[in-house]
């Protein structure tokens, strides 16, 4: 975990650079079957190499509000030249900025945010949003949700099962503006390394993304990525799996790069 106020920021790793208007990706984010309204927002800026996804908290017209500001003033710090590390951390000051004093429920986002420069990339994520790689073969996670029934699985209190069916599997422990009551600072997760482009692909989700049994497992993201042949087709695939799950919440999903068939 990286704490609010890190002496400092791995600013190599953790710049995007202009992709060129030939990099793949693309988008979709979709209410699902059930919710009224769409709380989820989703950030595509090749000419920044920053992709990003977020799922508000606090109610639908306040998570909406949270999650677009948490995009927003994500943007606006890699604009002015910050690392990923800070852009999150002004993202999170701008959402706890929302919030009345007296607000019970204080608006909040997760947020998981990709950067990408060359050959290297940098993933910063706060919530359960997550992120995968994905090479053609197989999709191997890169986050771990930041919920409480993740860390009893993690502490070996409970099983995968028994927390995909809890009813405080929703439970987050970090997210933007959540720490506001009692007051403590965000702590987020960064991670960074090499990639390969038109080999590998980078896929970002909000929780939505389902499979029939929960979230998606590696054999179920493989059966669809592999008929994908484009981002586009992927990203559909992908959002049509999650309403054939019954679509219970907002699902967003981003793809950014594509393997290159032989």
């Amino acid at each position: 975990m990286i704490p609010a106020n890190p002496e400092k920021d791995n600013q190599a790793l953790a710049r995007g650079q202009d992709l060129g208007p030939d990099f793949p990706w693309a988008s979709a984010t979709h209410q699902g079957l059930v919710r009224a309204g769409n709380e989820d927002a989703l950030l595509a800026r090749p000419d920044l190499g920053l992709f990003a996804v977020s799922d508000g908290l606090g109610g639908h017209a306040r998570g909406q509000e949270a999650s677009a500001l948490a995009l927003a003033a994500l943007v606006r710090a890699v604009e002015r030249g910050a690392g990923l590390g800070e852009a999150v951390r002004q993202a999170d000051r701008e959402v706890r900025g929302l919030a009345d004093p007296d607000e019970a429920r204080p608006p909040g986002a997760t947020l998981t945010a990709l950067v990408l420069s060359g050959s290297a990339f940098a993933l910063a994520w706060a919530g359960d949003s997550r992120a995968w790689l994905w090479d053609g073969r197989t999709a191997r996670l890169l986050t771990r949700d930041h919920t409480w029934v993740n860390e009893q699985v993690e502490a070996g209190l409970m099983t995968p099962a028994e927390a995909v069916a809890s009813p405080l599997r929703s439970m987050l422990t970090q997210a933007l503006g959540l720490g506001r009551h009692p007051p403590r600072p965000l702590e987020f997760e960064l991670r960074s390394g090499p990639w390969r482009p038109g080999q590998e692909a980078f896929l970002l989700a909000t929780d939505g993304l389902l499979g029939p049994d929960g979230p998606p497992g590696p054999a179920e993201l493989a059966l669809v990525l592999a008929r994908a042949t484009t981002p586009a087709r992927a990203v559909d695939g992908l959002l049509r799996m999650s309403l054939d799950a019954g679509g219970p919440d907002n699902v967003t999903v981003v793809a950014a790069g594509w393997p290159v068939r032989p």
